[in-house]
């Protein structure tokens, strides 16, 4: 039975025709859903609101699941320790704070609820643990502070004593709003981003849901099935559901719409392969890959479909191409899409004009023209590259240089990817118009390649000196621009002249872009962060008066309707977290305003406060408040006239009732700029612009009427440094940037300069400019990924080259270079991972040192006045602050007693209990000083605890390094920024020291292997060329020298055997024709002896000798017939065998030649029958009749022309004189010296052998086309 050939047009146009089907049943299908959601919404909606609710109730179970499980763990160990009778303090503790429950707050009290050992935070406070006992085994929440927690309380008894044991689970956290962490976000977040909706938790047993039809509540159980909380979200809308109705109709839509298109464009692709015109080829091949780009981007895939930090359009978004870039992933897709376009631009100009296609000659002026339209193309092109890297910088909130991190984030390496494909690709387009107008410059000039591309480059330079001169806005810089050309001509040098496999050629093309866009990115930080410099300035003379009235007033009028703070008023609680809360969401804390905020009752009592600020305390006079006063604004000035504050209340009423009032005192210094008064955790996060420095690498300087009234620092300027910024030129807007030498370092200044009506107001803002090696560590953060991409690229091409048999990998160059690199970077990590502990240790050291001092200091301040027993000791601890000018806090045991900065307590950002390390070292093991290390909303926090000994208890004092400023001699970052800089530079040197080494090396070598593997294959010309003198140049003079003999030898036994096969032959001629010759005498004898005789059998006799003679002359003829079988060529052993592997194999006998061979296969597979050993000598002939004519270039094509097998072999040598053109194929013709002319003589017969032929197709003083024609294998 014989089976249908089924069409591929056939079935295309069916799946067409499917997905044309499905298109519009699911355009008709989109309203019937609509309808039927209207239709069925109340149902439908407790439907979803149900799945929501039990959603949250699946992931509160999984939680009291882990929770039950962990204190069951706890229990167990607490059995084997008692079982050991080793149930100690540190024996707790040390369970306790074991890895497997660092995620988890764990709290164990005694009987009489004194805590005994703790891990992080304390969830409940120890008068609290009562009430809890009724629910002992039962998880539930707890609210405290600024965390909610779902905990578990469980017992341990034994016969001693019992212990109760809170284990915790941090739930949801309030955190600063710009310093949210993604990484870390809780339960509750999770949940709201999951469910897409504001979900909130009401906590209690006897929690009630809210009675607002437009929420949805659902009771939240604990293991025991008993009623915890309330969650609360709000009712399912019914657009929401349309819309994400009609989301998923119009996702299979685009789905089905792009893979119509997806089919279209392949069979475009297709279609183009049979298309001859280059341009029209690219032209179409453009329009599809451009097409399926914008219909990517109208579909609004993949940004539509999912949400993360790739797609966030925070993180890099550009107005270029229509808002084709508005996210790190789309930039992706858009750089991908034009690298495909320059790569099929590239490989077309490189097939045209690099001889692999014959190119028509037109018009000189022409030509010229084109020349100088590619150059102008060519400046395009890297002003284009300058501003779209601008635009990376600009237009993105990722500061790339800002921040050390040796392994970026995603939407980081992504946008570093795609600043690498964007540099590829301007570097290939740019090489590809280099490429095309260096072939038209070699039609117009006569000139040695080397000669015409130095001439050419120094053109471009000046063209883009120019070019520069008549922007506007120039892209980058001088350096830079001709940094870019020169690579680019480097490339465009060894792509002509030099003959390089095209690994290596992409390779470099990576290397150059990489070094070229991240010098680029780096010059536009350092524009970026000089326009932070100068909007730094104008938000420090933004804070005044005015500015600070309106946001205290905002933040009032906010609060007055605040439902937290009205139910904190209604129960009368501690309104510490409520005050922090406020102050946080407010504008005072974006707008970086020293402020506190405090909460009081009715009656006037404070019920708690919050304070921003580091050293003064902010109070407002309560007389001020009134009940019928709705909100005021007070200004008040100060005693001593530098600081200036700004009081404001509010009333908050709830149903006319007075429940109380929320005050605010912000504070205007005039000798302190607002972020100085700042603790560092509380500082807003600079956004935009700002965000490309930090407040704490400014210096900032203001003068009134040329004298110095206030200085971030606190220091002077120089005399000298003064009289530079009065002197400054300024321009119209009044603002000026000058250069300044403070403290040994150079610094950008940036000065601004204001009419008040006191007089002249000038601000000076100066950073520190860069020095080398932080410029190094800067180039390196983004080369470091660039390089780390490169050669896991490389390392997938050579090893799917080493698959194919087509690239040794492992040749002795690779081992060599690796050898090197092992060598090498191995004790060059160890040597840094050394610096940076042993820097570490003693920056450890160094700040242990300090840490003690301050402890030791207060401790010798405060021991006097411990010892007298009546003495309040708040006042002294007070005392001890303002004295020593120090910030520190005192616990008793284990409970914190005072504190300087009460605020960052009360509020819940620091915990009320002794850290727990610390409690052990000092207390349990007897200990007088220790330091902690741990982590306060994002910020490292060194603490130090010394023992403050009483007569009557034992007091810790803590000191830290967040509210008490240490200077180290070598910051974290700065030896990091350091050792990065120096060592990956090192690196580099490393590596290209090493590459030049292997190749040094290993170049002869593989010239001698080349040479042994031509000299196999008879080619005897070949010499090896090596510039070392040692033994390696030994090796090589005497390779040539054995060559040369060899090829005199074989002259000398050729002719020796030839005579000898002459002698030989002649004897053997003469004994054969001996033969023969003595009868036909004899005959002849007989004969004349008859006729002399006049013999009567003269006739008989006549005939008898006429038949002897003529017998013995065939006997002759067949002597000679099997002498010139003899002389004949041995047969040809013809078998089908692939002519684009034969020629591929010839051609890679000559790599390491001067003259540069460039080949082009029509195919990879085209087949002839031919003898494979008659062909490559037919090859080896011809290219090296090339080499002998001076060529320096040479072009072998194969192609395929009707039914034949094409290979053409062009040289631009000296050509072939046309008096000699006919006889070239002639036997024993031959122009040299030592030749014998066999050569083409042989290839011709052999070539016609095979119904072949060989020809000159042209020649002249600009070289010579052979072309070898076979007819292709059946």
């Amino acid at each position: 039975m014989q089976i249908a050939k089924v069409d591929p047009n056939k079935i295309r146009m069916i799946v067409l025709a499917i997905m044309v089907i499905l298109f519009t049943a699911s355009a008709l299908i989109e309203p019937l859903i609509v309808n039927r959601a209207k239709e069925n919404w109340g149902n439908k909606s407790k439907e979803i609101a149900f799945k929501q609710s039990q959603l949250i109730q699946d992931a509160i179970d999984d939680k009291s699941t882990r929770l039950v499980s962990v204190a069951q763990k706890l229990k167990d160990n607490l059995t084997q320790l008692d079982e050991a009778k080793n149930l100690t303090p540190a024996q707790l503790f040390a369970l306790i704070t074991k890895k497997e429950f660092s995620f988890y707050s764990v709290q164990i009290n005694n009987e009489t609820f004194d805590l005994v050992a703790w891990s992080n935070e304390t969830p409940a406070k120890n008068e609290n643990l009562k009430t809890l006992i009724a629910y002992e085994g039962q998880t539930l929440f707890i609210t405290n502070k600024l965390k909610n927690y779902l905990a578990l309380l469980t017992s341990y008894k034994n016969v001693k004593q019992t212990l109760w044991i809170l284990t915790a689970l941090p739930i949801s956290e309030l955190s600063l709003p710009t310093k949210k962490n993604i990484d870390k976000r809780l339960l509750i977040d999770s949940l709201r981003i999951e469910l897409n909706t504001d979900l909130n938790f009401i906590y209690g047993f006897d929690s009630k849901a809210k009675q607002d039809g437009r929420f949805y509540s659902s009771p939240i159980l604990n293991n025991y099935k008993n009623k915890i909380a309330i969650a609360s979200f709000p009712n399912p809308s019914l657009n929401q559901y349309l819309e994400n109705q009609k989301k998923i109709v119009h996702a299979i839509q685009s789905i089905l719409l792009l893979l119509f298109v997806t089919f279209i464009s392949a069979g475009l692709i297709s279609k183009t392969r049979k298309i001859k015109s280059n341009l029209l080829k690219f032209a179409i091949l453009t329009a599809v890959i451009l097409g399926n780009r914008v219909l990517l981007f109208l579909l609004d895939i993949p940004s539509g479909w999912f949400s993360n930090s790739l797609t966030d359009s925070s993180n890099f978004s550009s107005r270029f191409a229509g808002g084709m870039v508005r996210s790190p992933l789309e930039f992706f897709i858009s750089v991908v899409t034009v690298l495909s376009i320059a790569l099929i631009g590239y490989m077309q100009i490189i097939n045209v004009y690099e001889g692999k296609q014959n190119v028509k000659r037109r018009n000189r002026f022409f030509e010229i023209g084109l020349v100088l339209f590619s150059v102008f193309l060519y400046l395009l092109l890297w002003r284009g590259f300058g501003a779209v890297i601008r635009s990376v910088i600009f237009d993105s909130t990722i500061r790339y240089f800002k921040e050390f991190a040796l392994v970026p984030s995603e939407a980081v390496f992504l946008m570093c990817l795609n600043i690498l494909i964007l540099g590829f690709t301007i570097f290939l387009s740019s090489l590809a118009l280099l490429v095309f107008a260096n072939q038209k410059l070699s039609n117009l000039f006569d000139v040695k390649s080397r000669t015409r591309i130095i001439f050419f480059f120094a053109s471009v330079q000046i063209l883009g000196f120019a070019f520069d001169r008549i922007q506007a806005e120039p892209q980058g810089t001088d350096l830079i621009r001709a940094a870019f050309f020169t690579l680019s001509f480097i490339i465009l040098y060894f792509l002509t002249v030099r003959n390089k496999e095209i690994v290596y050629r992409y390779f470099f093309y990576a290397l150059a872009s990489s070094i070229i866009s991240v010098s680029l990115l780096a010059y536009y930080n350092s524009q970026l962060e000089k326009e932070s410099l100068k909007n730094s300035a104008y938000d420090l003379v933004r804070v005044n008066d005015e500015q600070v009235q309106f946001v205290l007033y905002q933040t009032l009028l906010e609060a007055k309707d605040n439902s937290e703070l009205i139910n904190d008023l209604k129960e009368n609680r501690d309104c510490s977290t409520t005050a922090f809360s406020i102050w946080m969401k407010s504008l005072i804390y974006r707008a970086g305003i020293t402020a506190a905020v405090s909460i009081f009752s009715s009656e006037g009592e404070r019920l708690g406060s919050f304070s921003s600020a580091n050293e003064e305390r902010l109070e407002l006079d309560e007389s001020f408040l009134n009940p019928n006063t709705d909100i005021k604004l007070i200004p008040q000035g100060s005693v001593f006239g530098e600081v200036k504050q700004i009081d404001g209340f509010v009333t908050i009423k709830f149903n006319g009732k007075v429940l109380g009032y929320l005050t605010i005192s912000a504070l205007v210094n005039s000798s302190k700029f607002s972020h100085e008064s700042l603790i560092k955790i509380l500082a807003p996060e600079r956004v935009g612009i700002l965000s490309a420095v930090d407040y704490e690498n400014l210096n900032v300087y203001e003068f009134l009427n040329k004298e110095l009234v206030r200085s971030s620092q606190g220091d002077k300027l120089s005399e000298y440094n003064s009289d530079k910024i009065f002197s400054a030129s300024y321009d119209s807007f009044n603002e000026a940037w000058i250069e300044m030498e403070m403290a040994g370092e150079k610094h950008l200044v940036f000065l601004v300069k204001m009419k008040l009506s006191t007089g002249e107001k000038t601000l000076a803002v100066t950073r520190e400019n860069k020095n080398f090696t932080w410029n190094l560590s800067d180039f390196f953060k983004i080369f470091f990924i660039h390089a780390v991409v490169i050669s896991l690229v490389s390392i997938f091409y050579l090893f799917g080259m080493l698959k194919k048999e087509k690239c040794g990998f492992f040749s002795f160059r690779s081992k060599l270079i690796t050898a090197f690199l092992l060598i090498s970077i191995i004790p060059l990590f160890m040597i840094a991972a050394y610096i940076r502990n042993l820097t570490e240790e003693r920056n450890y050291a160094a700040l242990s040192k300090i840490m003690f001092d301050n402890v030791s200091q207060l401790n010798n301040y405060l021991e006097p006045y411990m010892l007298e027993s009546d003495i309040d000791r708040n006042i002294i601890f007070e005392k001890a602050a303002k004295e020593l000018n120090k910030n520190f806090s005192v616990y008793e045991l284990n409970r914190i007693i005072y504190s300087s900065s009460p605020s960052l307590y009360k509020a819940g950002l620091f915990g009320s209990n002794l850290n727990p390390e610390a409690y052990q070292n000092l207390v349990l093991n007897k200990n007088s000083f220790y330091v902690v290390t741990k982590e306060v909303l994002g910020v490292k926090v060194n603490s130090a605890f010394g023992v403050l000994e009483t007569s009557s208890l034992i007091l810790i004092i803590e000191v830290n390094d967040l509210l008490n400023k240490t200077f180290l001699p070598l910051s974290e970052t700065e030896l990091d920024v350091f050792l990065f800089g120096v060592f990956a530079f090192a690196m580099i040197v490393i590596i290209i020291i090493s590459t030049i080494l292997a190749g040094q090396i290993s170049s002869p070598i593989k010239k001698l292997t080349n040479a042994t593997r031509a000299v196999s294959n008879g080619d005897l010309s070949v010499e090896v060329s090596v510039a070392s003198k040692g033994e390696l140049g030994e090796l090589a003079s005497g390779f040539n020298m054995m060559v040369q003999k060899i090829k005199q030898n074989q002259v000398e036994i050729a002719q020796f055997e030839r005579e000898e096969a002459w002698r030989e032959m002649a004897k053997q001629v003469a004994h054969e024709i001996k033969n023969p010759l003595t009868p036909m005498k004899l005959s002849v004898q007989q004969l004349v002896a008859a006729h002399s005789d006049k013999s009567p059998k003269f006739n008989s006799i006549f005939e008898k000798v006429t038949s002897t003679i003529i017998s013995q002359i065939e006997t002759l003829k067949n002597i000679a017939s099997e002498f010139s079988s003899f002389a004949r060529m041995p047969r040809a052993s013809l078998g089908k065998l692939n002519a684009a592997e034969v020629v591929s194999e010839i051609i890679g006998l000559y790599t390491e030649q001067e003259t540069r061979i460039s080949c082009y296969f029509e195919s990879k597979e085209i087949y002839v029958v031919a003898d494979a050993d008659h062909l490559k000598r037919t090859l080896v002939n011809v290219i090296r009749n090339a080499f002998q004519a001076k060529a320096d270039k040479i072009n072998v094509a194969i192609i395929k022309e009707n039914m034949f097998c094409v290979i053409k072999i062009a040289d631009n040598g000296i050509g072939i004189s046309q008096d000699i053109l006919p006889n070239i194929f002639e036997n024993n013709f031959t122009t040299k010296i030592t030749g014998m002319g066999l050569g083409l003589s042989m290839a011709k017969k052999y070539i016609e052998s095979i119904n072949g032929k060989i020809i000159v197709e042209k020649t002249d003083t600009s070289g010579s086309t052979f072309a070898i024609i076979i007819p292709l294998a059946q």
